[in-house]
Parts: C-alpha cells; structure tokens; sequence
C-alpha cells in the first residue's frame, strides 16, 4: 500500500457512497484509474463493501 492508497481508504471512510469520479478527483487520477485502484484493494482483502 502506497500513499494513494490510504488517500483512497480515507476518502471511502468519510464517505462510503462516493463515486469513482469523486474519488478519482480527490487522488488525481481518472475514474477508470481510482476504480482499479479500489478493485485492487478489495483483491487483497484490505476494504469490503457492505450491502
């Protein structure tokens, strides 16, 4: 985990409804790019979403 990473992960806790533009915006990457990001971190079991 990098940086980005954790910005992503504080980004998602202050507000779990976020889109991927929004997050993408936050960290300075597209949405295509925060959404892979988000993908990868799921991967490896660090975040989980809830229903």
């Amino acid at each position: 985990m990098d940086a980005i990473d954790w910005k992503l992960i504080m980004q998602l806790q202050s507000d779990g409804r976020t889109t991927f533009k929004d997050l993408g915006e936050a960290i300075g990457f597209t949405s295509l790019g925060a959404k892979k990001r988000v993908d990868k971190l799921v991967k490896k079991g660090i975040i989980a979403f809830l229903p």
